[in-house]
């Protein structure tokens, strides 16, 4: 998360993916499981209704790219 600036907090998650088709792929088996669509949708909607403001916007994806190969990082020995 970001540090608050004008009483907003930015809170994101980086999740790694061995290739955009990989993301593709999961995304699709998550978008399909209509229980975790209505779970999620819920949980936005209780924070909407717990506070004015709370929820600002929809959450947004952006992709980044590794400018160092993953075996010269530390992560180099995990699978």
């Amino acid at each position: 998360m970001t540090e608050e600036r004008e009483g907003v907090i930015e809170v994101f998650a980086i999740w790694e993916y061995n290739s955009h088709e990989e993301y593709q792929n999961i995304e699709k088996q998550v978008k399909s499981d209509k229980v975790h669509v209505k779970r999620v949708r819920n949980q936005h909607e209780k924070l909407r209704k717990r506070g004015e403001g709370l929820l600002k916007e929809v959450p947004k994806e952006d992709f980044l790219l590794s400018t160092v190969p993953r075996n010269k990082t530390i992560l180099g020995d995990f699978p």
